[in-house]
């Protein structure tokens, strides 16, 4: 339990508001669907996250990633928003 309380003691010290607000923004404004990409601890944690906008009535979707997967992006529209 130390280490995780010291890893989110280091991340929220790492957070700058400016961006916390911006991402919170991003997602408000969103029209589209949000889709969260993750694995391991961080991929379940993003999956509580995703589900939560899910109930809030975004449309959202998860990508959990294993070793078998291959991470490909790609952006075809220029008004196309992320935020990361």
């Amino acid at each position: 339990m130390e280490i995780i309380f010291k890893e989110l003691k280091e991340l929220a010290a790492s957070l700058e508001e400016r961006e916390i607000k911006q991402f919170i923004n991003e997602i408000i404004k969103c029209k589209g669907s949000i889709i969260g990409i993750g694995a391991g601890r961080m991929g379940y944690a993003l999956q509580a996250f995703v589900m939560r906008l899910s109930h809030l009535g975004y449309n959202s979707y998860m990508i959990v990633l294993s070793k078998l997967h291959v991470k490909v992006g790609i952006h075809s529209h220029r008004r196309t928003k992320c935020a990361f």
